[in-house]
């Protein structure tokens, strides 16, 4: 049930690409345990959302709620509105999304520790060509300006291979 509600934040975000002025920051901490434990902050700016009458187009606050050690609270700073997802520490098994390659998982193989996958935050549903068209548009490239999108994991150990990333 947390991989799904983790999963459906993750894909709900891409909602708001199309109107802009996001953040969606995630970190993770990996523990010598086996468990996977951290935070996730899904917020608009304050001027979109001040554009939109104050409204939250995507409402955040339930994100986790009904799951064993999640919590839920606001957040705010001076820029971003929307909630911040703290959870306790998941075991792999549970975290790890599974078997597509297109989520994040995490294995154990003796001393090494594998993080595989992506966080695909279109999930299939635009095209990404028509995506490029949108952020290369000087009509609409705005939307893609001011995004904050960040994804950190820390590892119990050294860093022996990483592939390259865009």
């Amino acid at each position: 049930m947390f991989r799904k509600s983790l999963m459906a934040a993750i894909a709900l975000t891409f909602v708001v690409f199309t109107s802009g002025c996001m953040k969606f920051n995630m970190d993770l901490t990996v523990n010598k345990d086996d468990t996977v434990e951290g935070s996730m902050v899904v917020a608009f700016s304050n001027s979109a959302l001040g554009l939109m009458g104050g409204g939250n187009p995507l409402d955040t606050a339930d994100l986790g709620q009904d799951q064993p050690g999640v919590t839920t609270m606001p957040y705010e700073d001076s820029e971003y509105t929307g909630t911040k997802v703290t959870f306790e520490p998941k075991k792999f098994s549970e975290f790890s999304t599974g078997a597509t390659g297109e989520e994040l998982s995490f294995k154990r193989d003796g001393d090494i520790v594998t993080v595989s996958g992506a966080i695909n935050l279109n999930n299939g549903e635009i095209d990404t060509t028509q995506l490029e068209e949108y952020k290369s548009n000087p009509l609409t490239s705005y939307l893609f300006e001011n995004m904050d999108i960040t994804v950190s994991i820390t590892l119990p150990g050294k860093v022996t291979w990483r592939e390259d990333c865009d």
